[in-house]
């Protein structure tokens, strides 16, 4: 049994906030320095959680043929945010990307077909978010925050709380991720070294800090 929820924006606001606040001192415990956390970032990601609450009100499967493209859609809005005017501005961007990812999804599709749909909760979603974040990434930017908002789908679709990224968190999020993305999934002694342990290192973190204050708990339902 699971449960259908959706996202509660506000208290992820807040804790990215936090994140935005002491980022730096974050940034100083990394092994692979970050960009500036800003307030635009965070701003955009709150738009991709107002989307994905409409996809899971919906009950859209991102990973079947006709609901694939809202992946895209989650990194346009990671990136670009809603605002038509800049869409334009990063319309070439915006082809690339498009262009990439129709030649790097399928390898994601046949995985969840074949493996990942079947895989417990909290294995497939660390072994999604590994697989789009490792070399060949599946976007050109932003593979980190549309990896763990997907991720998030994943997680509450089947019933689990979310991870989101905190003070407490954070190092030991960013550090296996920088790890993850400079790992090539088709380098067999990338599994034998970085990708392997560090895609255990997302499960545990799943494990331990998915936190249902992160959802609006009159929204979720019992599903049988």
């Amino acid at each position: 049994m699971s449960s259908t929820c959706i996202f509660d924006i506000k208290a992820i606001q807040q804790s990215l906030l936090e994140v935005y606040r002491h980022f730096d001192r974050i940034n100083l415990q990394l092994e692979n320095k970050r960009e500036p956390m800003t307030l635009e970032i965070i701003e955009h990601i709150l738009l991709a959680y107002e989307y994905l609450n409409d996809l899971l009100a919906q009950g859209i499967d991102l990973f079947n043929p006709a609901g694939m493209y809202a992946i895209l859609e989650l990194n346009h809005i990671v990136l670009c945010g809603r605002d038509p005017a800049k869409r334009l501005e990063f319309h070439s961007h915006i082809l690339s990307t498009r262009e990439r990812f129709q030649k790097r999804i399928g390898r994601i599709m046949k995985w969840y077909k074949d493996k990942g749909r079947k895989l417990p909760t909290l294995r497939k979603a660390s072994q999604f978010y590994t697989l789009a974040l490792s070399q060949p990434q599946l976007f050109i930017e932003g593979n980190h925050r549309t990896g763990n908002i997907i991720l998030n789908y994943l997680l509450v679709g089947d019933g689990f709380p979310p991870f989101i990224l905190t003070v407490e968190n954070a190092v030991a999020y960013f550090n296996p991720s920088g790890r993850i993305k400079y790992s090539d999934k088709d380098k067999w002694i990338d599994h034998l070294t970085q990708i392997g342990s560090s895609e255990e290192s997302i499960y545990n973190l799943l494990k331990k800090y998915g936190d249902t204050r992160y959802l609006v708990s009159k929204h979720c339902q019992e599903k049988q």
